[in-house]
């Protein structure tokens, strides 16, 4: 996931609302793959996946640096400012967000982590929208409810959801779980807002560029991760071959990270933060929409009830709020 633009002023022409709208749905498209990677991987550890996923997309990165340079001098590589940026942000929202993520997850159950990173489409808009007068918050109350009702009735709609919301185990192990999910949504909150001003400051660098130099930050962290994941985890007979594990982590590394970036950030180069905010909906919604297609089912009715309050809080909130 990438950040948003928030120094987007007055109102959005139709035609470029809905640009940046294409833009954000083409990247929730990707961005939802990533869902279905472990049901092709059963015997990976996330981990494993997560460095091949990061190091097919820091090399991808460095692919795309070397092909632009090509066709004139990129703007922003001999900035030392500009690396570390991309550095802090990438840790941020990328490696401590998944880390707290997956630590949390088998303490709480994956669905519950799944409910608390949903919340993002109400919280990212909040935050960005804070502190600028032009924003009433007061007109995120009718849109966010919709949301919370919408991603509520998805993950209780879920056959496998109501064992462990229901259940909830009340060990200590998790709450401390819950707590570790939720470091890992306000990391990504506080990436999205901070990546979204670095683009905002910055608007002589490219969405490209800027999704490029952050997987190229992440190699020195994900190489190694690879390497040492790959030489550990061959041995294993329960994981399927290597081949398969390449063309996975190629297809998250150059479609889920760096394609869905770039997607985002031109995304956030069209529409203001209070409005791009919501549509990270979009990667709840093809999640859910890959997740039956692979197990060739629909969805009972409450998901697909779920389904349509989403859609419909976005659409409200991006009504209500374009005049901004």
């Amino acid at each position: 996931m990438s950040g948003l633009v928030v120094s987007i002023s007055g109102p959005v022409t139709t035609r470029t609302l809905i640009t940046g709208i294409l833009w954000a749905v083409v990247a929730g498209l990707m961005w939802g793959l990533a869902f279905v990677a472990p049901l092709l991987l059963p015997g990976y550890h996330p981990v494993e996946l997560t460095a091949g996923r990061y190091a097919a997309y820091g090399l991808v990165s460095v692919g795309a640096l070397l092909a632009a340079q090509f066709s004139g001098p990129v703007v922003g590589l001999r900035d030392p400012r500009i690396w570390w940026t991309a550095l802090l942000l990438t840790l941020i929202g990328n490696l401590l967000y998944f880390a707290l993520l997956a630590a949390g997850i088998p303490a709480t159950g994956a669905p519950m982590a799944a409910l608390i990173i949903g919340t993002l489409p109400v919280l990212l808009p909040i935050a960005a929208g804070y502190g600028n007068a032009a924003v009433a918050l007061g007109r995120f109350i009718a849109p966010g409810i919709l949301i919370l009702l919408g991603l509520a009735a998805v993950h209780v709609g879920e056959p496998s959801v109501g064992a462990v919301i229901h259940a909830g185990s009340v060990a200590t192990s998790y709450w401390i779980g819950i707590a570790l999910v939720v470091g890992a949504l306000l990391s990504w909150t506080i990436y999205g807002v901070a990546n979204a001003r670095a683009i905002a400051a910055r608007p002589d660098i490219t969405a490209s560029t800027w999704a490029s130099l952050q997987g190229v930050t992440l190699l020195p962290v994900a190489l190694p991760l690879l390497g040492f994941s790959v030489l550990t985890g061959a041995t294993h007979g329960s994981r399927p071959d290597l081949g398969m594990f390449i063309a996975v982590s190629l297809a998250l590394g150059i479609l889920t990270s760096w394609v869905a970036m770039w997607c985002w950030n031109k995304a956030a180069q069209l529409l203001p933060a209070h409005i791009a905010g919501q549509l990270i909906v979009f990667e709840t919604l093809a999640g859910l929409l890959y997740a039956y297609l692979w197990k060739m089912q629909f969805p009972p009715a409450l998901v697909v009830l779920g389904a349509v309050l989403l859609i419909a809080g976005v659409l409200l909130g991006v009504a209500r709020l374009r005049r901004i």
